[in-house]
């Protein structure tokens, strides 16, 4: 019985070690969307544009000032901070008609 015992600690011990060494490889996203798509997103302090949906990984901050804008939209202009979080570090906007 210890020894099935150890055995099985051992295993889960590996097992939360894996998960944990994973995750540390897997570099944190922020990623965005709008509705509709394809709106350009501007990262305003480094003149950095990128097209939604888009995955910013590390590049930006919370804090970062953006805008987004699609042509017949209104141009957003905020953070990730200003924008509704539709999942941990996943950020929708929806875009108002002109």
């Amino acid at each position: 019985m210890k020894l099935c015992t150890a055995l099985l600690l051992s295993c889960l011990a590996a097992c939360n070690y894996n998960n944990a060494h994973d995750s540390q490889d897997s570099p944190p996203t922020s990623w965005v969307d709008t509705d509709p798509p394809g709106a350009t997103l501007l990262l305003v302090r480094r003149n950095l544009t990128f097209r939604t949906p888009v995955d910013l990984g590390e590049e930006v901050s919370a804090r970062e000032e953006m805008e987004i804008s699609k042509s017949g939209y209104k141009t957003w202009r905020g953070t990730l901070r200003d924008i509704p979080r539709s999942a941990n570090r996943s950020y929708h906007l929806v875009l108002e008609p002109k």
